[in-house]
């Protein structure tokens, strides 16, 4: 297998939008398809961008306006209270693994938000063991498609216990799926003003048949939602939580901006209602502490990937050639923090954000940015040297596979690379309009960006602000430094999760006593 690594956001924004550049079933993908679908039915995370794709997406993504969620807010914000009213009985002294319950009120706020349900999950964290079948079955089906991902030849030993164990945890998953599907299509028609996530997804047709989608058709789509956002929501908030507990100055400036707005939990207003949607945008420090969040750890920090099975692509005005079948894999972590992109990337700085247009390459001086490749001279491609394809990523105990990287000639040296970038930068800004290449994209960028990630920012936000308007959260003592956190950090699915859960301490900002006299 051949594989290009990108991280450059000039590169990438050609990649991208690149027609035939596009996610190919034998690339990785197949593990997920295999995951939501028992007949291998198309999802929009891992099918390719056919004519069947463009339509469910259309489709779908009326559910995720801003109309929409405008509209639906309140019940993206009540999984938020819920949990707030939830850790406010629980001893300030105790650990708590705050991943475990923000990965709960993810799952609340998708059923909730995009199927009229509630899962429960949040209340579980409150009671008993802890456990929640559907968010377990979640987790553990995603644990096993890892190790298929990583071991691509399980396949081949489907009769070993451990592989029918794996088969096995996909059909629990799509089990809670099939009944969720059955309960969308009891309910009838959906009314006219209806735009959840279930209404859209009836709502879908075949281009083919221009018929209903089938049962078969409706599982991966709607498994597509809750596993595409339960972690990454969840782990960004986990991040978040865990960078502002190293930093005082930042929570102190947070606090501070809940407090201008009368959000904040005080002695006069011991249980202050959560921020309304209004409200949650006007939060702009908030805002900029999750998007420097999503910049040191991004959810998905494996990236995606595109190839192109039929011919050999050629990028930046044709100096560059990608051989046909070679894997374009586009490293969403280590473009947003090299220091190439970035000045002092290894830093936690919220704020940064408050420069005008910060996700823009464009802020970044030509010298500054590399050109792809510019390693060691090669005057032709090179592929038959190996490298490991997560190279730049966080060490983690993921196993990333021995991919064969191409190597791009690079001949651009001191002067003759800035006027080179020089040119690239003329050539490329043939419409004044267009915009600048992107060197921040947690949801990835172009026509497979996420669809769900309007959802995804509102409930952030609205989830943080209430926790931190209620309560102080600081790391236990069990929890390692930062060196040895990512020593810890683990691969889900391309998701970077904290190996060891968050676990903190929850302190109430007004005693619980003083919040009930």
């Amino acid at each position: 297998m051949q594989a290009v690594a990108v991280a450059d956001p000039y590169l990438i924004k050609e990649v991208l939008q690149c027609e035939d550049l596009d996610k190919r079933p034998n690339t990785g993908y197949w593990v997920v398809t295999k995951m939501m679908s028992a007949h291998g039915e198309p999802n929009l995370v891992s099918s390719e961008s056919d004519k069947y794709w463009r339509s469910v997406r259309k489709t779908v993504a009326v559910a995720f306006s801003s109309a929409a969620m405008r509209e639906n807010f309140s019940q993206i914000s009540t999984a938020g209270a819920e949990m707030v009213q939830l850790l406010r009985k629980r001893d300030p002294k105790t650990s708590i693994d705050m991943f475990r319950g923000l990965l709960c009120v993810s799952v609340d706020v998708i059923s909730r938000f995009g199927f009229k349900q509630n899962f429960g999950a949040v209340q579980s964290f409150g009671g008993g063991d802890g456990s929640h079948k559907f968010l377990d079955s979640l987790l553990i089906a995603t644990k096993e498609a890892q190790e298929f991902l990583k071991k691509p030849y399980r396949q081949l030993f489907w009769f070993l216990p451990s592989v029918k164990k794996s088969y096995q945890t996909f059909k629990d998953f799509q089990s809670f799926m099939e009944k969720l599907v059955h309960d969308m299509q009891e309910a009838g028609t959906p009314a006219d003003g209806d735009t959840t996530v279930s209404a859209q997804l009836l709502r879908c047709t075949d281009p083919d048949t221009s018929k209903p989608l089938t049962d078969k058709q409706l599982i991966p789509m709607a498994s597509m939602v809750f596993w595409a956002g339960y972690d990454t929501s969840a782990v960004t908030m986990t991040w978040a939580l865990y960078l502002i507990a190293q930093h005082p100055q930042v929570e102190a400036k947070l606090i501070a901006e809940l407090e201008a707005h009368g959000l904040l939990a005080t002695a006069s207003n011991p249980t202050p209602p959560p921020p309304n949607f209004k409200q949650l945008a006007q939060l702009d420090y908030l805002s900029n502490i999750v998007q420097e969040t999503q910049r040191l750890y991004p959810a998905v920090a494996f990236g995606t990937s595109r190839s192109c099975p039929t011919k050999d692509i050629h990028l930046d005005n044709g100096r560059l050639r990608i051989p046909r079948g070679t894997i374009v894999w586009v490293l969403t972590h280590s473009l947003q923090n090299s220091s190439s992109n970035w000045e002092q990337p290894d830093k936690f700085n919220p704020d940064r954000w408050d420069q005008p247009h910060a996700d823009a390459a464009a802020a970044i001086p030509p010298k500054a940015r590399p050109m792809v490749g510019h390693m060691e001279p090669h005057d032709s491609l090179d592929l038959d040297h190996p490298v490991n394809i997560a190279a730049g990523s966080r060490p983690g105990n993921y196993e990333a596979p021995q991919l064969r990287l191409t190597r791009i000639s690079s001949n651009a040296r001191s002067g003759e690379l800035e006027q080179k970038l020089a040119k690239f930068n003329e050539e490329q800004s043939g419409d004044p309009n267009a915009p600048a290449p992107k060197r921040w994209m947690p949801f990835m960028d172009g026509r497979r960006s996420c669809v769900g990630q309007p959802l995804a920012k509102v409930a952030m936000a609205s989830t943080l602000a209430q926790l931190y308007a209620n309560f102080s959260l600081t790391l236990t003592e069990a929890m390692p430094d930062p060196a040895g956190m990512r020593k810890k950090e683990t691969l889900a699915l391309a998701v970077l999760h904290p190996g060891t859960g968050m676990h903190m301490h929850v302190q109430p900002r007004v005693p619980v006593k003083q919040q009930s006299s």
